[in-house]
């Protein structure tokens, strides 16, 4: 923060609520609306069957600062723990699960279990993973009372390990989703509500009546990789939820179903800009279903995320509109925790080209390659193993093929590069270079760093005359960081613990809207668009803003982004309470570590109103006030 910011703090708790009138600017105003819609019932994060998200690494043994800020100080609730299949028949994984697990309830937050795959033998190819070979691997034909026994099984061994029973069990992540690099497993439709019953069945015959049964987690909600009218894509066509779909004529599956699980990386995609139909017929199917829905698994995937601003953005927008526009009442952030020191320069020097997926090229004009070098030397990372093809063509991009290699795996994410020697035919002189990027997984992502020719100038990645790309946000030009560290919420050495901003805003936003179901989101209305930031296509009762807001009987939470660049003035509407503590981090904030958001003032309310909010450019604001009671005096 500036120094006469500090200034402009001490004076804003006696001046700020008369500002308006010296304020000459258009004012927007911001109205909280009265009505409460879902209760907020859990705040939560996602992982595998260790808290730490890295097999390699024991958190609970070496991380006791990050399992206290994670599930104690950040106002979790409730732990999403992947069962790995081989719980089925290995002591081993079972005591990872119990350890996980015991990590979270021991420190307050409750948990719910999903695996990624059922046991090998449950499947129509005899493999983890979700697809083979290039062949799909469904769930067996028959085999839903299997993956309900193994489930119970695994909880009564963890219940007589000391672990306390989950609030919830489902029976498979992402089923709609057939990874080739990890464990999954698809369902049919006429599958999933089967799983349901027959959870529900064994969990009954066990004791277990408190268990909850959640629904598969959905990977997306009417889009993903089948094309439309697919029965078995997304969520709203795997659970039945359409008119006259299994939810509606299954009274056994209707009963057994208590939630309704869904993940929510897909909002971003294209497909529901273009559809926005789809999102509408999954939000009235949710709504018309009466049950509770939870978001089970998010993270920013760095399509806009190019600096520390862009993180908090990606993020707190995409939280506001899953709160205010997809009426979820448990959200799990996936991902938030890292086992290494945080880095807050870049791991390698200058400038990289990001996220270059298979198909993109890139042009640089007039390279002089020199007499004949043997080999080109390349500075790049790589998130995969030997899958991702660099060919080097010269003066079109189907010119003359003179280099080709398939890269190595380098690191995840760019979070680490290195430098490889592709060998090269004969070539000389002054040439257009094309560097292309295939492979048979569109998925894949890889970084340059800079290129040169044996014997000649190192040529800057960033420094290309033109590219094509398979997607608007590939190929993106940045500084060399590490881009997916920057997204995670706690860094660790071990020693140390590194503290992130969305760290403290998830913090904020959790303590003060804690979810123990007393809390309740508001909608926001705006009098004009200007925090409607990067919304796609609207849809009938969805409030896709930068804007959310929560209530409880303690206190109003009120979320606002200011994405442009000017600051803006609002009058804040539809408050409770008298007074109101407004909490900030400006762009500038954005990178720093363990910096909590500066307290900018204390504001009166009256009459429901603060008047003349001074909002700058690109910050992010919370607006905590002392009462959440309607009724007040």
């Amino acid at each position: 923060m500036k120094i006469i910011s500090s200034i402009l703090v001490a004076l804003c708790s006696v001046a700020c609520a008369d500002v308006s009138n010296q304020v000459e600017e258009a004012v927007t105003t911001l109205t909280v609306e009265s009505k409460n819609q879902q209760p907020i019932t859990q705040w939560g994060v996602a992982t595998h069957n260790r808290p730490d998200w890295n097999p390699a690494i024991w958190a609970i043994a070496k991380f006791p600062n990050s399992l206290d800020a994670i599930y104690g100080e950040l106002g979790t609730t409730m732990l999403r723990i992947g069962i790995d299949f081989n719980t089925y028949d290995k002591e081993a994984p079972r005591e990872h699960l119990r350890d996980g697990i015991l990590a979270a309830t021991s420190r307050g937050a409750n948990w719910y279990g999903v695996p990624w795959s059922p046991p090998s033998h449950m499947k129509t190819i005899n493999h983890e993973n979700g697809l083979v070979n290039g062949e799909k691997n469904w769930l067996k034909p028959g085999y839903e009372d299997e993956v309900a026994a193994w489930l119970v099984d695994v909880i009564k061994w963890l219940e007589k390990e000391g672990v306390p029973l989950p609030v919830a069990i489902s029976a498979q992540n992402e089923p709609d989703w057939w990874p080739d690099f990890y464990a999954g497993c698809l369902y049919t439709a006429e599958q999933t509500p089967n799983v349901v019953v027959e959870l529900r069945k064994a969990l009954d015959a066990a004791g277990y009546t408190g268990i909850k049964v959640l629904s598969n987690d959905g990977a997306t909600q009417d889009g993903g990789s089948l094309p439309p009218g697919n029965p078995n894509r997304g969520t709203i066509n795997m659970l039945g939820l359409r008119p006259g779909g299994a939810f509606e004529t299954n009274e056994a599956y209707r009963n057994a179903l208590d939630i309704i699980g869904t993940h929510t990386y897909d909002l971003h995609n294209n497909f529901y800009v273009n559809n926005p139909g789809s999102l509408q017929a999954f939000h009235d199917a949710v709504k018309r279903s009466g049950k509770e829905v939870w978001m089970t698994e998010w993270e920013t995937r760095h399509e806009h995320t190019f600096n520390d601003w862009d993180v908090i953005t990606e993020v707190m927008t995409h939280f506001n509109r899953d709160i205010s526009s997809m009426r979820f009442s448990g959200w799990m952030h996936w991902k938030m925790w890292e086992g290494f020191a945080y880095n807050e320069g870049s791991n390698d020097p200058g400038k990289c080209v990001h996220r270059i997926r298979p198909t993109d090229y890139l042009v640089y004009n007039a390279v002089d390659v020199g007499k004949n070098p043997k080999y080109l030397e390349v500075r790049i990372s790589a998130n995969t193993e030997k899958k991702i093809k660099l060919s080097v063509h010269v003066d079109n991009k189907n010119g003359p093929k003179i280099g080709e290699l398939t890269i190595p795996r380098t690191a995840l994410q760019n979070r680490g590069f290195r430098t490889i020697k592709i060998p090269l035919k004969s070539v000389r002189g002054t040439h257009d270079i094309y560097l292309k990027f295939s492979s048979s997984f569109a998925h894949l992502e890889a970084s340059l760093n800079w290129f040169k020719f044996a014997g000649g100038d190192q040529i800057e990645a960033e420094n290309f005359d033109d590219k094509t790309t398979s997607q608007p946000w590939s190929s993106a030009v940045i500084e060399c960081f590490m881009v997916e560290a920057r997204c995670k919420l706690v860094h660790d050495d071990g020693e140390n613990i590194w503290r992130r901003p969305l760290f403290y805003i998830f913090k904020k936003i959790w303590n003060a809207a804690p979810a123990n179901g007393e809390t309740f989101v508001r909608l926001i209305r705006s009098s004009d668009d200007s925090f409607q930031g990067e919304s796609k296509a609207s849809i009938p009762e969805s409030y896709r803003q930068d804007l959310c807001a929560f209530v409880h009987p303690d206190a109003m939470t009120v979320v606002v982004i200011n994405r442009k660049t000017e600051g803006n003035v609002v009058n804040l509407t539809g408050l409770t309470g008298t007074t109101a503590t407004l909490f900030r981090y400006e762009k500038e904030d954005a990178g720093t570590v363990n910096m909590d958001l500066s307290m900018v003032g204390e504001f009166s309310i009256k009459n429901g109103m603060i008047e003349g909010l001074s909002l700058p450019g690109e910050s992010f604001n919370l607006i905590i006030t002392n009462r959440g009671d309607l009724n007040e005096k």
